[in-house]
């Protein structure tokens, strides 16, 4: 995985990406699919995407989900540099709407690359591969990113694996606090009942004191 900086946000390529096994394949499904090597993931039409970010904090976003759209039907090789100053290489392609499992694949060695470009454009059988420079994929993906909507960028965010474990927690929470309001609630009816109880019991022996005590003053 590495870390791309454009603007002010951070994109991510290097996920692994595989198909989903059904068209309505949950969150939860995936999630525990990803077992322990992965800590985030990305959910797309007809595949999922997971990624170890190595304890990243923050938005992230997948470079592969944001240019399927713009790079469909494509084997492309974008040229990176890395926060050292040192060239990466990263092909992704993308065949009828999907990304190939194969690729969002990043390497250290143009020459690597290219081969496995190749190779990816000879299985989904494109006629080319389309090559960028370091200024060229800069210059297109800051293009790309300044015109992304914000649903666009939503869909493209990798989520924390956790995320749904703490929106369970949540829920867990919010059910505690209402079994208690409803325990607190019948213990206030229960405890309200027997003071009925009480009083009901008080006012029948009081009674039946001054039922006695007239009965004696009649009948001295």
């Amino acid at each position: 995985m590495r870390r791309i900086i454009i603007g002010d946000r951070v994109f991510l390529v290097g996920l692994r990406w595989s198909l989903k096994k059904e068209k309505r394949q949950s969150r939860s499904e995936i999630i525990a699919e990803a077992g322990d090597e992965y800590d985030r993931f990305i959910a797309s039409v007809g595949q999922y995407g997971l990624v170890q970010t190595e304890g990243l904090h923050g938005k992230a976003f997948s470079l592969a989900a944001v240019l399927k759209e713009q790079d469909a039907n494509t084997v492309s090789l974008y040229t990176f540099k890395d926060e050292f100053g040192e060239n990466f290489w990263w092909v992704l392609g993308v065949h009828y709407g999907l990304i190939s499992s194969r690729t969002d694949k990043v390497f250290a060695k143009e020459e690597e690359a290219l081969d496995f470009a190749d190779s990816v454009r000879d299985t989904l059988g494109f006629d080319k591969v389309t090559v960028y420079t370091a200024d060229e994929s800069f210059s297109r993906l800051e293009e790309i990113v300044t015109g992304l909507s914000k649903s666009s960028l939503r869909a493209a965010s990798v989520l924390p694996l956790h995320q749904l474990t703490q929106t369970l927690l949540l829920k867990v929470g919010a059910g505690v606090l209402v079994l208690m309001a409803v325990c607190w609630g019948a213990n206030s009816f229960w405890d309200y009942y027997n003071r009925l109880q009480r009083a009901e019991a008080s006012r029948v022996s009081v009674a039946r004191k001054e039922a006695k005590i007239a009965d004696v003053l009649a009948h001295p």
